[in-house]
């Protein structure tokens, strides 16, 4: 996924990515905004690399969908 690459490869650089989707078919347009940031989590499994309690990790922390049905033939 793009936001993940654009956080875990920016050393920490960037801090925030916005994801925008845009579909139109014949009967729906729809807009998807996601938030997406390194935030902190409990370790899944710990291993010799990650050993710790928590690990720091790129995820979605809100999306927002906006949907707007139309007539047939619009």
């Amino acid at each position: 996924m793009a936001a993940r690459w654009w956080l875990d490869s920016s050393g920490g650089k960037v801090h925030m990515v916005l994801l925008i989707k845009n579909t139109v078919t014949r009967t729906v347009k729809k807009l998807v905004i996601e938030k997406w940031e390194i935030s902190e989590t409990e370790n899944p499994q710990v291993t010799r690399d990650h050993d710790g309690p928590a690990w720091k990790r790129a995820m979605r922390v809100r999306k927002v969908e906006i949907k707007q049905c139309c007539k047939e033939g619009i």
